[in-house]
């Protein structure tokens, strides 16, 4: 699973990233999603970096909370 969201930014107010359900993301797998999304999408599509989140944040109903993930992923 995986997700875009925005993540607060100094300079621009607000960044694109890509969040990804995965235990561990090594800065090679980082680049290689980076350089296939390149391929596939317009520029301004791409994602600034990519997250890798142990596990997203979900409701009892085993829906994605979105903004729980975000903010645990911005804090580690």
């Amino acid at each position: 699973p995986h997700f875009i969201a925005g993540i607060p930014d100094p300079i621009l107010g607000e960044q694109a990233v890509l969040l990804i359900e995965h235990a561990e993301l090594s800065d090679q797998a980082a680049k290689d999603i980076i350089v296939l999304l390149r391929k596939n999408l317009d520029k301004f599509e791409i994602p600034r970096k990519v997250i890798a989140v142990k596990q997203f944040v979900r409701t009892e109903n085993d829906k994605l909370k979105r903004r729980a993930t975000v903010q645990r992923a911005t804090s580690q």
